[in-house]
C-alpha cells in the first residue's frame, strides 16, 4: 500500500527538511516546495503542512488538499481566500505553544516594568547604588482581551502573580480559569481596575481597530498594555494619544499592522513603548513537530483531530 503524500511550506524548509527526513519512523512521502516539480507532485496530496502565509498561497492552487496544518496559531493570512479553498478542507493551527510562551513574554515584560530591571542595569554601568521604590504586581488586576485557546493557558499561567486575572469576549461567558468575564466592550469604570491589560484577540472583521481611543483612554493612570494578538486590532495613533495623556502608562507591543515596523513610525522611539519583532511564541520547528505528528496520526487513524480551526469565525 503506497504512502500517502505531504507537502511542506515554509520559509524554515530547511530546517524542517532536516528535521523531518531524521525523523526514522515517519508514516508518509514529503515533498517541500522548492522541488522543482512541487506544483505538480503536491497536486496529488491531500495534506499541506507548513507556515499560514505560503498556506494561503498555495492552498488554491492545490484542490486536492483535504487538511492544511498551520505551524502557526494564526490564520488571518488564509481568511481573505477561504473561498477558493476546497469545500471539506480542514485546517488546524499550532495554538498549545502560544499559550505558554505568551505568559512568559508577558510576565517577564511585567515584571521588568514593574521591578525597574532595566534601569537598575543602567545604574550598574554608572556604578550607581540608586535604591528605588518599586511595585508588586500581587496586589493587582490583569484583564485579557479574548478568551479562547490561548487566552485562558495565559491567563491559568498569570493567576499565581497577580491578585484577580479576568476575561473580555465578544459572549461574555464565563469561562475557567478567569476570575470573571465581561462582554465586550468592557465596562468603562472597570478598565481603570487593571493595572495590566493583554490583547490575545485575533485579527477578525470583528477585531479590527477594536483597540481604539474610547477603550484606550480608560485605562488606568499607571496600566501596562501588551499586545500579543493583531496588531490590525490596535489603533496605533490612539495607543500614542493614550501614552502621551498619561506619562505612567506603558506599552509592549509585538505585532504590528506593518511587519517589519516601518523605521519611520513614531513607536520605534517612544520612551513609553517597547517594541519586539513578533517573537512571543515563535513556530520553531522541534516545538511544532509533536503538535503536527500527533495530528498527522490521528487523520491517518481517521481520528478527530486536534486545534481545529473555524474558517468562518477566523480562530
Amino acid at each position: 500500500m503506497s504512502r500517502k503524500l505531504i507537502a511542506v511550506t515554509s520559509h524554515r524548509r530547511e530546517q524542517w527538511r532536516a528535521l523531518l527526513e531524521a525523523q526514522s519512523d515517519w508514516p508518509t512521502e514529503l515533498v517541500f516546495d522548492d522541488d522543482p516539480d512541487f506544483e505538480a507532485r503536491a497536486g496529488t496530496a491531500e495534506i499541506l503542512f507548513g507556515d499560514t502565509p505560503e498556506g494561503a498561497h498555495w492552498l488554491p492552487r492545490l484542490p486536492s488538499i483535504r487538511w492544511f496544518h498551520t505551524s502557526y496559531s494564526g490564520v488571518d493570512a488564509l481568511l481573505p481566500h477561504r473561498d477558493r479553498f476546497h469545500s471539506d478542507l480542514l485546517v488546524t493551527n499550532t495554538r498549545d505553544i502560544a499559550g505558554p510562551h505568551i505568559a512568559e513574554y508577558i510576565l517577564g515584560h511585567v515584571l521588568n516594568i514593574t521591578r525597574m530591571i532595566t534601569e537598575f542595569h543602567e545604574y550598574q554601568k554608572a556604578q550607581d547604588w540608586q535604591w528605588q521604590d518599586y511595585d508588586s504586581i500581587s496586589e493587582s488586576a490583569c484583564l485579557i482581551l479574548g478568551t479562547g485557546a490561548i487566552g485562558q493557558v495565559v491567563a491559568e499561567r498569570l493567576t499565581p502573580w497577580f491578585a484577580r486575572v479576568d476575561g473580555l469576549s465578544r459572549s461574555g461567558e464565563p469561562k475557567a480559569p478567569f476570575a470573571r468575564v465581561s462582554a465586550w466592550p468592557a465596562p468603562p469604570a472597570a478598565l481603570g481596575d487593571y493595572r495590566v491589560v493583554v490583547n490575545t484577540l485575533p485579527r477578525t472583521p470583528d477585531t479590527e481597530d477594536s483597540v481604539n481611543a474610547d477603550f484606550l483612554h480608560r485605562l488606568a493612570p499607571n496600566a501596562i498594555f501588551i499586545n500579543t494578538g493583531r496588531g490590525e486590532t490596535l489603533v496605533d495613533d490612539d495607543l500614542l494619544a493614550a501614552l502621551n495623556a498619561e506619562p505612567g502608562r506603558r506599552a509592549v507591543l509585538d505585532v504590528f499592522r506593518d511587519e517589519p515596523l516601518p523605521q519611520a513610525h513614531p513607536f520605534w522611539h517612544h520612551p513609553q513603548i517597547t517594541v519586539t519583532p513578533h517573537v512571543a511564541a515563535l513556530s520553531r520547528p522541534d516545538w511544532v513537530l509533536p503538535i503536527f505528528r500527533d495530528n498527522l496520526d490521528r487523520y491517518l487513524a481517521g481520528e478527530p483531530l486536534r486545534n481545529r480551526v473555524d474558517l468562518a469565525r477566523g480562530y
